[in-house]
């Protein structure tokens, strides 16, 4: 994974021009490319920190983030709950079953 790999590189490396690639990516996936790299990066966000105690400063690093504080922030922005609050609220909801 390159978290720095841009749409015009991409573009480059398909032949096709950066704007018709997001045209292309935005009628396949129902989103701008940004927005569906963002998703997936919280998707596996949420995997990871759902399993067994990884650091979350290694799921900062595996959903491409450079900084555990970065990956915090987005995560919060993103969610509207810290990572590690995340991991113990859904914690305690599986302990409730």
């Amino acid at each position: 994974e390159n978290p720095d790999l841009s749409c015009a590189e991409i573009a480059l490396h398909t032949g096709v021009s950066p704007r018709h690639l997001e045209r292309l990516f935005n009628q396949h996936t129902g989103m701008p490319p940004f927005q569906y790299v963002q998703h997936q990066r919280l998707q596996k966000a949420r995997m990871l920190l759902l399993g067994p105690g990884l650091p979350i400063g290694h799921i900062a690093y595996y959903c491409g983030f450079r900084q555990p504080s970065h990956f915090s922030k987005w995560f919060t922005q993103q969610t509207h709950c810290s990572p590690r609050a995340f991991r113990q609220q859904k914690q305690t909801d599986v302990g409730k079953r």
